[in-house]
């Protein structure tokens, strides 16, 4: 007994130090962080004592901002179009790719090393080469001037900055989704795919009605990530234009008001009204997802 006693008491002593960092990273990093947030949503300075008092002007400043000022409403809109691309192009188009690594096409690892690359190299350098391929000297700079003989500025023009930095996203996003996305077609029985070619499936019904419903816990807790993130859906707009040229998302918006103007009330507030707005939708597309459960034809 002494025996087993011990020996749980170790056990229970190292499961206490493992988590004991992850814990405390946790209360402090995310629960004081957050907590503070909300209460920095109704607090501003007090111009006479230099203190802060308790306040709602911050909702009304926000009210007064999107109705008045552009800014918000052109981060909100910019940040709908990375968030409207991901959830359209960018989910649909990972699930055709891992589909046709999952068939194993010639080169398939290859391929599969070459999506997921992007994930394991620092997005600095990414932007970097990005930037040098597409700039007036890079090979899509000299081959558009000398199809069209024009320089294309395309992260100094507000007419290309923001569709540049979209497809950065998009062609550099597909590495996590793909990972996840291929262990579970991974998991699909051959027996069935084996029955459904007995049975004269094709490869695009097999995808729709076999592949796809079989797959549908990963792809559904995807789509419920996606909504999650639907007013942080964002590109990396500080390094490649620092906001300028009509880039900004709310996410970048934040940052900039917290970084640069020193500003920790208003944001707060903001996010706070976004927070309370994205909640609801995302309870929302969690219920329908597991609702939804699609079978497998027969």
């Amino acid at each position: 007994m002494k025996k087993e006693r011990s020996q749980r008491s170790r056990e229970l002593e190292f499961v206490c130090v493992m988590m004991a960092l992850p814990v405390t990273g946790f209360i402090v990093f995310w629960l004081i962080v957050n907590i503070n947030s909300i209460l920095f949503a109704f607090q501003q300075i007090d111009p006479l004592t230099g203190g802060t008092r308790w306040t709602f002007e911050n909702f009304v400043m926000f009210y007064e901002d999107i109705i008045v000022n552009d800014t918000i409403l052109g981060a909100l809109k910019n940040t709908m179009i990375f968030f409207s691309a991901n959830l359209f192009i960018g989910m649909p188009v990972s699930y055709l790719l891992c589909y046709f690594l999952y068939k194993r096409v010639f080169g398939y690892r290859f391929y599969r090393f070459v999506f997921y690359l992007p994930s394991i190299i620092s997005e600095a350098v990414l932007v970097i080469l990005f930037k040098q391929i597409i700039s007036a000297k890079g090979p899509i700079g000299v081959f558009l001037y000398n199809q069209t003989g024009m320089y294309f500025p395309f992260l100094k023009d507000s007419r290309y900055a923001l569709k540049t930095i979209l497809t950065y996203s998009l062609l550099m996003g597909f590495g996590g989704n793909i990972v996840l996305l291929s262990g579970a077609m991974s998991q699909v029985d051959k027996e069935i795919i084996e029955a459904a070619r007995i049975d004269g499936v094709g490869l695009f019904r097999e995808m729709g009605n076999i592949v796809f419903p079989l797959t549908w816990p990963t792809f559904s807790t995807l789509l419920l990530f996606t909504f999650v993130s639907l007013f942080a859906a964002s590109g990396p707009v500080l390094l490649f234009t620092k906001g300028e040229y009509q880039t900004r998302t709310i996410s970048y918006w934040i940052y900039e008001q917290v970084y640069f103007s020193k500003q920790l009330y208003y944001p707060s507030a903001v996010g706070l009204v976004f927070t309370l707005i994205g909640t609801p939708i995302a309870l929302g597309i969690k219920k329908i997802n597991s609702l939804i459960i699609p079978d497998v034809e027969d």
